[in-house]
């Protein structure tokens, strides 16, 4: 269990290095994040994807949608699943927190323009990152584009933005680091020297149920 803990913190601080891009850059085009986000995913196998969401409020939601689509992420919309599980255009509200940015892409296409805050468990962890300017994981979530039936988690991290004149914080930008337990699980014990113990992690899900890693 400590070696997959040290996984998850190193893997936090990877996460958390996307607020010093942008702290340099106000502005990043998806290539430009990929180009920055691949080195560490190479670095760091247990992180199944690094994601930035962007807090949008309802009245600029479209003008988000139509500058995505112009920085070359075609048909890019805003979604949230409906009540049978499919990905579907979301709702009004006041407030959307989307998948903005996303590497590595490729396996990952349904995530991209996800709304967080459509969904309780990852919606409770948005507003305690905000509220504290703290690092926060989500309970077990279902990834939007799991294919293989593994519960998933998110790290998120705030990224503040100081008003000059004020001196007021904000939160507009969320990093996220998005892991697959088994994964995570499966990387860390790789990285131990083989002493031929097998052992379980348990964890209760958030209904109740029990999730057990192998």
């Amino acid at each position: 269990i400590m070696a997959v803990q040290r996984e998850a913190q190193s893997s936090l601080s990877t996460v958390s290095s996307l607020s010093a891009l942008y702290q340099s850059f106000k502005h990043v085009t998806p290539e430009q994040y990929r180009i920055f986000i691949q080195p560490l995913l190479s670095e760091n196998a247990c992180l199944h994807a690094m994601a930035v969401n962007f807090v949008v409020a309802a009245d600029k939601l479209a003008t988000f949608e139509s500058l995505q689509r112009a920085e070359g992420l075609t048909n890019f919309t805003v979604t949230e699943k409906s009540l049978n599980g499919q990905l579907v255009p979301v709702r009004p509200r006041s407030e959307y927190v989307p998948v903005g940015l996303l590497e590595p892409i490729e396996g990952n296409e349904k995530a991209l323009g996800y709304d967080i805050l459509s969904e309780s468990i990852r919606r409770e962890a948005v507003v305690r990152a905000i509220q504290t300017l703290k690092p926060v994981a989500t309970g077990p979530i279902e990834l939007v584009q799991e294919r293989e039936g593994q519960k998933g988690f998110l790290f998120i991290v705030p990224v503040p933005e100081k008003n000059a004149l004020n001196g007021a914080v904000r939160v507009d930008k969320l990093a996220v680091g998005v892991f697959r337990v088994g994964d995570l699980v499966e990387f860390a014990l790789k990285r131990l020297p083989d002493v031929g113990v097998d052992f379980d992690v348990n964890e209760q899900g958030p209904s109740g149920e029990t999730i057990v890693m192998h």
